[in-house]
């Protein structure tokens, strides 16, 4: 069921297997990379969307900055708080375990 994949094609040794069932299965395969993607995206820019959301809550009386808001989150909830939300969106890891659990 596995096949190989040449890296160097100079060099036969250094082959690494490759799971067949993704490369048969072109949606399994665009799904995994659009995944993986959105997943890296959401980590990557989760920050810049928490000083958005704090610069644009009607309740803050503060008239803050990009800076000042920044440095207030990271006061208030240190390095962690930049990523505060991240779960509910990490939550659609789990539709992609039980996917390829119903494929098995």
């Amino acid at each position: 069921m596995e096949s190989t994949f040449d890296i160097n094609s100079s060099n036969r040794n250094n082959n690494i297997p490759v799971n067949t069932f993704v490369h048969d299965h072109p949606i399994l395969k665009s799904f995994i990379a659009g995944s993986t993607s959105g997943l890296f995206s959401t980590v990557v820019f989760q920050p810049f969307d928490v000083v958005k959301t704090v610069l644009q809550n009607p309740r803050n009386d503060k008239k803050l900055g990009i800076i000042n808001v920044t440095k207030s989150v990271w006061q208030q909830e240190s390095f962690f708080g930049f990523w505060r939300g991240l779960s509910p969106v990490s939550t659609y890891l789990l539709y992609f375990i039980f996917y390829l659990i119903h494929l098995n």
